[in-house]
């Protein structure tokens, strides 16, 4: 009799685009979702005592405070691994459409916003290639790529992290050139035989700028100096194909050369099915015989396929390529895995599903840890584009452990896009700084509607992440609303990405929950994983109201509908307080985060609670059912500079027993 049945509820609250209306050629919000409450709320005999707690739950990816402040495509980039900027990502050259950029900047995973590096590279650069030098300095070689419409280099540069300086010198010694020009082409290093320690860089394959190349280069960093090339060029022309380092491979280790295509310029690239390997022992190239899948890594023939190493032993590679092009008619949703176990062998996931959900061409894909378990390893696959050149909002799991791929799949990206880059960000940055995080940055791209993005989003690899601390203010049934952007006008507002907690029922010193509405709101950072108080100038000590009144509700309330307009404000409509119906309207301006209450509004609403909110056009919005039963009202608020695109914002409680 005496002991207590409890259920726990999770308060989500789901941000949805209403995709039945949203008009063509606007960018899709990925659906995310928020965990911030967790409550007792019921037993069998007496009070219970309620567990309050906060934890943020990323359902799907979102966009980064900050984008690459110029656009560009055809760039390097990669996680910086020492120096003051450790932990940031280095994004280099490219081109912005028009001219190839010497530029380069960093994204600051603590704060998710990019920053110009001062030094600039020697010369403007596009589709050249980087590797990091291994030799403990955590410098990079920059090589090759194209200057200009009509130039290709043969120069080679340093990033040196130290001093944070892009340089023609390798220590006192200026760098070598190259004894051809090229782009397209792959870098790899591996480790001297001669000199065990220190490291040879291969330049392979590529594009003169007139047509593909079969010769290679090696560099020696310790020396400094181009040795002799391979004793033979490669067995095929390539360019743009995948190149791996099998450190175990034959006597001294090999690089393995797969795909590609044979006419980078053409209208109608051909996908080659061959590969090779290079024999560090024999300073020479050998078409590999790969044993299994159709007697070639690639049997169907795929273009811009995707490709990543899911070993995560730190032994030789083992390559998982998925999708690409097949044909004029067709992609590809099957997978094939490379490895060396003596000879080189390709074979189909042994797990019982080994096909991507979804037949894509040109995505990009990393590998990291799912929910932080030791050894719980997934190749995460994002975006790529259909038949018709599509950029595609979806992803893929892949689990290496069972290989198989998941049953959790389908739409996430915030942008739709293809050829983006993947980075696994470190928890731990420059000057000892944690993230906090478990995230997946994906930087640029390219859509049918953009060719060159700019914008970066967050993909949390951890299925349930508590945050640090809790929420200021205890609350149940309230709203959760994400700042968005500008959509008209294009700008990032001051909060852009955080996410409003708005409202809701309060408990006693209990903990039981009361009818009584709260007015306060805070602010949830997901780069952070904190919350603050909205109001910043202090509250009534008496009262609880903020001594800057616009920065609380204008009317405390639970169950209330919250839309979000074109320009980025947010509308507030209805609720209830103390068991009465609201028939109450306001606007949170994102520009001043701050509250107006709307006392002239067009179209009377009901009072009403726990209903539903959709916006109709750009400035109307349809408010129905709830306590109000089976009723309409349409809402006119005063006009914004809008578009149709818009969002509906509905919370939820789902009851589990424990």
């Amino acid at each position: 009799m005496g002991q207590n049945i409890i259920k726990i509820f999770y308060i989500k609250t789901k941000i949805q685009m209403k995709a039945a209306t949203r008009a063509p050629g606007f960018t899709r919000k990925a659906l995310r979702g928020l965990v911030v409450g967790v409550f007792l709320l019921s037993t069998l005999l007496g009070p219970v005592t309620p567990l309050i707690q906060t934890q943020a739950r990323y359902l799907e990816t979102r966009l980064a405070p900050g984008q690459m402040l110029e656009a560009r495509q055809g760039y390097t980039s990669t996680v910086l691994t020492s120096g003051s900027y450790k932990g940031f990502v280095l994004v280099i050259g490219g081109t912005n459409g028009t001219i190839p950029l010497s530029s380069a900047e960093l994204y600051n995973p603590k704060t998710g916003l990019f920053t110009t590096l001062p030094s600039q590279m020697q010369v403007p650069r596009v589709n050249h290639a980087m590797v990091p030098l291994n030799d403990g300095t955590g410098r990079l070689l920059i090589v090759g790529g194209r200057t200009s419409s009509s130039s290709l280099t043969n120069t080679m540069e340093i990033y040196d992290p130290s001093d944070n300086t892009f340089k023609t010198r390798n220590g006192a010694l200026a760098l070598p050139a190259l004894a051809t020009a090229r782009e397209y082409h792959t870098v790899n290093t591996y480790n001297n035989p001669i000199n065990p320690g220190s490291n040879i860089v291969l330049i392979a394959a590529g594009s003169n700028g007139t047509s593909l190349m079969n010769t290679a280069e090696r560099f020696d960093v310790a020396n400094n100096v181009m040795l002799s090339a391979p004793a033979n060029a490669m067995t095929t022309a390539r360019a743009k194909h995948a190149a791996y380092t099998y450190a175990n491979a034959g006597t001294n280790g090999q690089v393995l050369f797969l795909g590609g295509t044979s006419n980078v310029a053409a209208a109608a690239p051909i996908a080659l099915t061959s590969s090779e390997f290079y024999d560090v022992n024999t300073n020479s190239f050998q078409s590999a015989s790969i044993a299994g899948a159709g007697g070639s890594i690639q049997a169907e023939g795929r273009l811009d396929f995707t490709h990543v190493n899911i070993d995560v032993t730190g032994s030789d590679p083992r390559v998982l390529i998925t999708g690409g092009q097949k044909n004029a008619t067709q992609l590809s949703n099957t997978a094939v895995i490379i490895e060396n176990v003596g000879s080189y062998s390709a074979s189909a996931p042994s797990g019982a599903v080994k096909t991507m959900s979804t037949s894509r061409k040109g995505a990009s894909a990393i590998v990291a840890n799912q929910d932080s378990l030791i050894g719980n390893f997934t190749a995460y696959i994002f975006g790529g584009q259909d038949l018709n050149g599509n950029a595609l909002y979806s992803y893929e799991q892949f689990d290496i452990a069972s290989g198989t791929f998941g049953s959790v799949s389908g739409d996430i990206l915030t942008t739709n896009r293809a050829g983006a880059t993947l980075h696994k960000l470190p928890r731990v940055i420059a000057n000892g700084a944690t993230t906090s995080n478990n995230q997946i940055v994906i930087i640029g791209g390219r859509n049918e509607e953009n060719p060159i993005l700019r914008d970066v989003e967050l993909f949390d690899t951890q299925v349930f992440q508590p945050t640090p601390g809790n929420m200021i203010f205890n609350r149940s049934d309230f709203e959760a609303v994400e700042i968005t952007d500008n959509q008209a006008g294009g700008s990032h507002y001051n909060n852009y990405g955080k996410v409003l907690i708005l409202g809701g029922r309060k408990t006693n010193a209990d903990s039981i929950l009361l009818s009584e509405a709260r007015f306060e709101v805070e602010l949830y950072d997901p780069v952070t994983n904190t919350f603050e108080d909205l109001c910043t100038s202090g509250r009534n000590i008496t009262t609880g109201r903020c001594n800057t009144p616009s920065k609380d509700l204008q009317d405390a309330r639970y169950g209330m509908s919250t839309t979000t307009l074109a320009d980025g404000r947010v509308v507030i409509m209805g609720g209830g307080a103390s068991n009465v119906a609201l028939s109450t309207v306001e606007i949170f301006n994102p520009q001043t985060s701050s509250f107006t209450k709307i006392s002239g509004s067009t179209g009377a609403l009901t009072a009403r609670a726990w209903h539903t909110a959709i916006q109709l056009s750009s400035n109307e919005i349809m408010v129905h059912g709830g306590t109000a039963g089976k009723t309409n009202d349409v809402i006119s608020v005063a006009p914004s500079c809008a578009t149709t695109r818009h969002y509906r914002y509905n919370g939820m409680s789902q009851p589990q027993v424990y």
